[in-house]
């Protein structure tokens, strides 16, 4: 006997997937995707889950407990989802890592191929690699002026999601959403070598030269050199 849903990993998503696509379909779905750490299977048995509807009307986002769990309902229709997947920005990841559970039209399947492309396809827009690149020269600027270690922490904290973001740029991918940030990181081919854990574990003074390092790094590979004679912010030799 198949068992429904035999790739999910934790019971629990497995019981509370059979009803809400049960009830989806009898409420006239014509589609239902699921994303998050259950399709990636990186939950945990706490983890939420995560459902994209898709209505022939305009439904609004809603937040429901089954079984102790946390599962949120996306409400789509099906021409908005195509126009948001045609932005090229984190709506792709949405579909590159879903699961398609119901798409008697084919269209889910489809719109899965389209973002797949598209992702495989992407190129960081230079406007925002210079924009990305302005932002961490003025980090590096502010930086190399504080008076203190204290302040220093607080901006290299502040300022990690820009490295975050940077690293995507160079890497031709768009930023992903904040809670797959960290699942992204590690599989994104050029990148400095050892560089997340002295970031984020270091005394202060190792994650602020550990900050410069990686800042000075992405932008050399996010804009164009520098003029002669001059020496990025926080590298003087």
């Amino acid at each position: 006997m198949t068992v429904p849903f035999a790739w999910v990993q934790h019971d629990v998503h497995r019981q509370i997937l059979e009803r809400e696509l049960s009830q989806a379909v009898a409420e006239g779905a014509l589609g239902v995707l699921l994303c998050g750490s259950v399709a990636r299977r990186t939950a945990r048995p706490a983890s939420d889950l995560d459902l994209h509807l898709f209505w022939p009307e305009a439904r609004a986002f809603t937040v429901h407990e089954r079984l102790g769990t946390l599962v949120e309902r996306h409400g789509h229709m099906l021409a908005h989802a195509a126009g948001l997947i045609e932005r090229a920005d984190l709506h792709l990841y949405a579909w590159t890592e879903g699961r398609i559970l119901h798409d008697p039209s084919g269209e889910l399947a489809r719109l899965q191929d389209r973002a797949q492309a598209i992702l495989a396809a992407y190129r960081t827009p230079e406007r925002e690699r210079q924009a990305l690149r302005h932002w961490l020269v003025s980090s590096l600027s502010k930086l190399g002026g504080l008076p203190d270690q204290l302040q220093a922490a607080f901006l290299v904290q502040t300022t990690l999601w820009k490295l975050a973001e940077g690293l995507c740029a160079v890497n031709n991918r768009p930023s992903p959403p904040f809670t797959l940030m960290w699942e992204t990181l590690p599989t994104l081919p050029e990148q400095p070598h050892d560089w997340l854990e002295p970031v984020l574990l270091g005394q202060t003074e190792d994650r602020t030269n550990a900050f410069r390092r990686v800042a000075v790094w992405l932008i050399e590979r996010l804009g164009s050199a520098q003029p002669k004679g001059t020496t990025l912010p926080g590298c003087e030799t």
